[in-house]
């Protein structure tokens, strides 16, 4: 006779990184319920705590080459400066919710899943302030004329410095960026699987499948120095050339067929990447990519 099954746990991590981080106590919680042999109800909550790395809080820079919109998207030197005065902790609230059924050789199982991220530990963009800045008038040389009064002017080297109705986002030779606590992220999605075994002529055939759908991925509006300096936007669907992060196909998929019989295994896989649009093209009437894949 079946008897339902009950599991509930527990847990909690407390940790304490000293100095403006501080400490951090995050509880977890999962429970998982067996109504019937064939199904299983499954669901998580807690929190999550990320100091910031040791490079991030030092008074040290690194400096990587990006190309820059804002420059006709020439190849220009970003410093990266570390943040030991206010540089915090990110945290997140994630749960998930989920179901498993098995029976005769079948098991399915579908699971939903949420992270809320709050303080995010990230770098000021780049590419938002360079554009900030080199806002004015087209130029002759197709780059905008500089802002030299701009609340972010300090944050960008031009070659020759920044002179009002002159200066272009051509000149752009230099642009700081700073490790901050940014905006939040909510991300959420929907996990599933298939998987069935039966004999066949004397082996074990294996036909299954997996996938996982993204439902939403959207960063908040990025504030710094009190102004925005790039507008929220949702990330799934999109290539995300010049923003975090870079890549989010609203579903992946994998499916195979193996066959397996007196140690000798064949199977065949195929994998399914959907196709994002450029994120480079929107608003745009002609462009010259506006979508890729699927794959």
């Amino acid at each position: 006779m079946w008897r339902m099954k009950l599991e509930v746990t527990g847990a909690a991590r407390f940790e304490d990184y000293g100095g403006s981080v501080g400490s951090t106590f995050n509880p977890k919680g999962t429970v998982r319920w067996n109504p019937t042999d064939w199904l299983v109800l499954r669901g998580s909550a807690g929190t999550t705590f990320r100091g910031p790395q040791a490079n991030q809080v030092a008074r040290n820079q690194i400096t990587s080459l990006a190309g820059i919109q804002a420059a006709a998207n020439n190849f220009k030197s970003v410093d990266i400066f570390g943040n030991p005065n206010d540089l915090g902790p990110e945290t997140a609230f994630t749960y998930n919710v989920g179901a498993v059924v098995s029976t005769s050789g079948f098991t399915a199982s579908v699971d939903y899943w949420s992270f809320d991220f709050n303080d995010r530990i990230t770098t000021t963009p780049a590419q938002a302030i360079a554009t900030s800045v080199a806002s004015g008038a087209v130029a002759a040389n197709g780059t905008r004329l500089a802002n030299c009064s701009s609340i972010f002017a300090n944050l960008i080297t031009f070659q020759g410095g920044c002179v009002q109705g002159t200066t272009t986002g051509f000149d752009i030779s230099r642009v700081r960026t700073d490790w901050v606590n940014g905006p939040g992220i909510k991300t959420s999605g929907i996990d599933v699987s298939v998987d069935y075994k039966t004999g066949l002529f004397g082996g074990e055939l294996n036909i299954g499948g997996q996938g996982s759908f993204v439902l939403d991925y959207k960063f908040e509006d990025f504030i710094f120095r009190g102004q925005l300096v790039q507008a929220g936007y949702q990330a799934k669907g999109f290539t995300n050339y010049f923003r975090d992060p870079q890549t989010v196909s609203p579903f992946r998929g994998t499916a195979w067929i193996n066959y397996n019989i007196s140690g000798i295994n064949a199977r065949y896989q195929v994998r399914y990447v959907d196709g994002v649009l450029d994120d480079r093209c929107v608003g745009l009437a002609n462009c010259a990519a506006t979508s890729f894949g699927p794959v």
